[in-house]
């Protein structure tokens, strides 16, 4: 299985995430923020894919997480 972790932080959460699960039966495919953090960093040297989807480049909520949406 595969998924996408969506961060805003420290990515504390998705780095525990990332240790917990056994590789062979899930997948990080994608970790994804709505503004810079530091746990987009982490998840790049874990070689895990990431994506900056920030909000405040877009004009309405609606279109933030369409954009988001598309990313996933």
């Amino acid at each position: 299985m595969r998924i996408a972790v969506l961060i805003s932080g420290r990515g504390s959460n998705m780095v525990s995430l990332a240790d917990a699960i056994p590789g062979d039966l899930v997948e990080i495919a994608l970790v994804a923020a709505n503004t810079p953090c530091d746990g987009l960093t982490l998840a790049a040297d874990r070689g895990l894919e990431t994506a900056l989807v920030d909000r405040a480049a877009f004009a309405s909520k609606a279109a933030h997480e369409t954009a988001l949406g598309d990313a996933i």
